[in-house]
This record gives structure tokens, C-alpha cells and sequence, in this order.
């Protein structure tokens, strides 16, 4: 008796053992199978749950991802106009570039995305009309690329269906 007084001092009992005699005894049957559908349904709803959140989760980084990539054409198209119409913008504008990068790059504040940084400095810089104009020239660009990608794929389905 002295030793099993030890044994539960040193090693506590957890849930329901033979020697707690306070727990309710532990019925078999139905209370079981409701308590594992009831668990299997909260695991489903949980399952859902996390599903939609990580299906969030993708679609908002596929959101970002497509406004990164739309403005690194953007800053192509401002770039190329910049060289044709202002030489000296462009070098600034290169420079703003390149310290933006490695700002971001050494984790400076303010420079966590590099993108954001480029465009709140390139757009101070270089004024409203050459980022209009840029701005133009990247639709009038996304268009065109828009048709020929319609006009290959009529052109595809149709020599597919003449086979």
C-alpha cells in the first residue's frame, strides 16, 4: 500500500483508471459511435474550413502575383517609353530601380516590397503624364497580345476541326 501511495504521488493518475473512483464509469455503445459522428462531423466541418481558407489564401497569392507581374510590364513599357522620350529619366529612373532592389535586399523599412517601393518612388519621379502615357501604352500593348492569342486559338480550333 505504501508503494502504490508513492507510485501516485510520483505518477498522478490521468483520465479514467481503475483507481478513480470519482470518474463515471465509461458506458460501451451508443454514447461512443454519436461521440465519434459527432467527431468525424466537426473534423469535416474543421476539413472544409481549412480548405476554403487555403483556397483563399491561393487565390489572393494568385491575385498578387498577377499584380506583380502586370506592373514588372508596366515598369518594362515606363522604361522603354522613358529611353525613347527622356534619356535622362531613364537613368533616374534605372537608379530608383536598382536602390529599391537592394533596400529591399538589405531589409531596409520602408522597402519590404519591392514592388510597392518602385512604384510609390518611380511614379514621384517621373510625374502623372509619363505614367499615364506608360500606363496607355500597357493597355494598348495587353490588347494586342489579347487578339493574337484569340485569333491563334480560332485559328488552332478550327484546322482541329476540319481534320
Amino acid at each position: 500500500q505504501q508503494q502504490q501511495q508513492q507510485q501516485l504521488h510520483h505518477n498522478p493518475p490521468s483520465g479514467n483508471t481503475a483507481m478513480d473512483s470519482s470518474a463515471p464509469p465509461r458506458s460501451s455503445g451508443a454514447s461512443t459511435s454519436s461521440t465519434t459522428s459527432t467527431s468525424s462531423a466537426a473534423t469535416a466541418v474543421a476539413s472544409n474550413v481549412s480548405t476554403s481558407n487555403l483556397d483563399a489564401r491561393v487565390r489572393q497569392d494568385q491575385k498578387a502575383k498577377a499584380r506583380k507581374e502586370k506592373f514588372l510590364m508596366f515598369t518594362r513599357v515606363l522604361m522603354k517609353y522613358l529611353e525613347q522620350k527622356d534619356p535622362d529619366m531613364h537613368l533616374k529612373a534605372k537608379t530608383v530601380i536598382r536602390e529599391c532592389a537592394q533596400k529591399n535586399k538589405a531589409k531596409e523599412k520602408g522597402y519590404e516590397s519591392v514592388t510597392a517601393s518602385m512604384q510609390k518612388r518611380l511614379r514621384a519621379m517621373v510625374g502623372e503624364n509619363y505614367w499615364t502615357r506608360a500606363e496607355q501604352y500597357l493597355e494598348h500593348f495587353l490588347k494586342q497580345k489579347k487578339k493574337i492569342e484569340t485569333k491563334t486559338s480560332n485559328s488552332v480550333s478550327q484546322s482541329s476541326s476540319h481534320e
